[in-house]
């Protein structure tokens, strides 16, 4: 066992070093004075389907941006659009092209969302609240054989969709339609409706642009690769960046097949000089996808490799990274040049308590793992915080779990003084119809019967049976009651409820540290919230079987695979691979990722 960061790793000790090929920097004599070869051939042809095959670290922005300045350069009237899938990368390309009036750069929502509301959809509200999408779709689903996930991942699905999905998803869309309401999901599949329904609209739409770049493809979904073929059909000039190692979101709809599909039509160019790492680490992750092409190194930096650590447990993992992240500190390594990267927030939780402890600045970029501050979790708690302490904050939080408007919120309080009553007691002599009554009687025991000696998993299935459970839907049951079996380490409500405000005070301290020290510190997240990010020094932690790739039912091995990749190749200069051998979630003794095993294990 590693008990502290080496070279070289104690489940590989005798396997040679993975380092990637080394190609001296150069550049080309032409108009693009900054450009390799692989770059420069990329320029060209600029009229119909091309396809380049862009590494992490090949600079594909640069590329994007020389594609477009060549087409304005070779035709100075062409109309180009620029797409992009978040406002971040957007902004970002905006900024390296300036003022160029001939080009627009958009994402897929912003140029569905502004054709929804030229179109007719101008009076629709826009709700981006998932809590309330599930909990539609939940009430839609009812006793079909389908799941909520199944039917969020199908709004962006036009096949290989299941038959009772798809009912569910028709009848989610017109549901929307007929409270006359957007999503962030449906933006899309309803701009594509539009255009499939109005010729007028799509024929303006195709005279709008000669040529269309698309950037990050590998992440296209079925609804936005139609939606390309729509706007292109007339021009037909389509260039698409992509790099299939990367292609990370299937939960969002993604399909990296999309790409294949495109490259049966297109001139295809690889970049595969990486600009970015040092030759181990550009190694490592070559390793890593041992079936695609290769990347070399334009770097010759040898100075540090990879490192590893085989902890004892979280706790032990998290001490090491911080005494590392200290150290590298007093080199002159800025903290916001470091990152701490995880497949999901809960294997951040040793963690956050030392870093606070030790006084290190850091700023989680992705959702702080509390997943009981939001639906369904977040119901259970605020009747527990009513059923320890019933005042009038705490009633009218629960309220809507109870089926009361805040209009009623008067008469209660009025009810409650006059007759002695607490609140809930005060709601049942509302005029109210009998089987609202019953459900109240039926809470209001619930809540009775819950006391700061209450076993945590015990009060919230009381909750569920009284009445709770029929308010989420049947689908969310198996959720909460599962949740409960995870919180039986916790004992009674007073162990839990201080182990909640612990970590609520501890997201105020995270949240105060990046106000306190500005831009300068350690950045935490997810690896999927890392894509399209570089930091001089990376730490991923958790990287054992069972978390990295993640071994839930359902779950793409190969995805998980491309996951460490994108880990990999988001360091410059220094790489931590760390994994404890115990951990909460397992009563075995964890083991380092295959994929890491198997990179080792790869002759070079």
């Amino acid at each position: 066992m590693n008990t502290s960061f080496t070279t070289r790793p104690s489940w590989a000790p005798t396997a040679v070093l993975p380092i990637a090929d080394i190609k001296p920097l150069t550049v080309c004599e032409s108009s693009h004075p900054n450009l390799n070869e692989q770059q420069l051939a990329a320029l060209t042809p600029l009229a119909g389907h091309t396809l380049i095959n862009s590494g992490a670290g090949t600079g594909k922005s640069t590329v994007l941006v020389a594609r477009m300045q060549t087409i304005l350069w070779k035709c100075p009237k062409a109309k180009i659009l620029m797409l992009t899938f978040s406002r971040k990368a957007a902004l970002e390309l905006k900024a390296r092209i300036g003022f160029t009036p001939n080009c627009q750069v958009s994402t897929f929502h912003s140029i569905a969302y502004h054709l929804l509301m030229a179109n007719g959809f101008s009076q629709y509200r826009v709700d981006t609240n998932e809590a309330s999408r599930d909990q539609l779709i939940s009430r839609l689903i009812g006793k079909e054989d389908t799941t909520i996930e199944q039917v969020v991942r199908s709004l962006n699905r036009l096949s290989d969709i299941d038959a009772t999905t798809e009912k569910i998803k028709a009848k989610y869309f017109n549901a929307l339609i007929k409270s006359r309401l957007l999503t962030f999901d449906t933006m899309q599949p309803f701009a594509l409706k539009l255009l499939l329904k109005e010729e007028n609209v799509l024929h303006q739409l195709q005279d709008t642009w000669d040529f269309i770049l698309v950037d990050e493809y590998q992440d296209t979904d079925e609804v936005q690769q139609r939606f390309i073929e729509l706007m292109s059909a007339k021009s037909n000039n389509v260039c698409v960046v992509a790099d299939i190692r990367q292609a990370i979101y299937s939960f969002r709809g993604a399909e990296p097949a999309i790409v294949s599909t495109f490259a049966t039509t297109a001139k295809v160019h690889e970049l595969t000089v990486n600009y970015r790492s040092t030759p181990p680490i550009i190694g490592l992750a070559n390793k890593i996808m041992p079936n695609e092409p290769p990347l070399i190194a334009a770097s010759s930096d040898m100075s540090s490799y990879p490192q590893y650590l085989t902890a004892i447990d979280e706790a032990d993992e998290a001490s090491h990274i911080i005494q590392q992240i200290r150290k590298l500190h007093r080199d002159g390594i800025k903290y916001r040049d470091m990152a701490v990267l995880y497949r999901s927030s809960s294997l951040s939780e040793a963690i956050l308590p030392q870093l606070l402890e030790a006084k290190v600045p850091f700023v989680c970029k992705s959702h702080v793992s509390l997943k009981f501050s939001r639906q369904p979790y977040l119901g259970i708690i605020k009747l527990i915080n009513y059923a320890l302490l019933p005042i009038e904050n705490n009633f009218k939080a629960i309220m809507p779990f109870l089926y009361l408007g805040k209009y009623l919120l008067k008469d209660i309080k009025a009810l409650a003084k006059k007759e002695s009553l607490d609140y809930l007691a005060a709601a049942q002599k509302l005029p109210l119809p009998y089987f609202h009554l019953d459900y109240l009687a039926s809470m209001s025991q619930a809540l009775d019967s819950i006391s700061p000696s209450t076993a945590t998993s015990s009060a919230i299935n009381t909750l569920l049976k009284a009445g709770y459970g029929k308010y989420i839907g049947e689908v969310l049951v198996p959720v909460i009651r599962a949740w409960s079996e995870e919180l039986t380490e916790y004992g009674n409500l007073t162990t839990f409820m201080t182990k909640l405000y612990a970590l609520q005070e501890q997201v105020k301290q995270i949240q105060a540290n990046a106000t306190q020290h500005h831009n300068d510190c350690v950045q935490l997240m997810t690896i999927h919230a890392s894509k399209g990010l570089e930091f001089n020094t990376v730490f991923l932690i958790g990287c054992y079987d069972g978390a990295l790739p993640s071994t839930r039912d359902g779950v793409d091995q190969e995805e998980e695979r491309r996951l460490l990749y994108v880990a990999v190749t988001r360091a410059k200069k220094n790489l931590y691979i760390s994994y404890p051998t115990n951990s909460n979630n397992s009563t075995d003794e964890n083991k380092a990722s295959r994929f890491l095993q198997e990179a080792f294990s790869v002759a070079n």
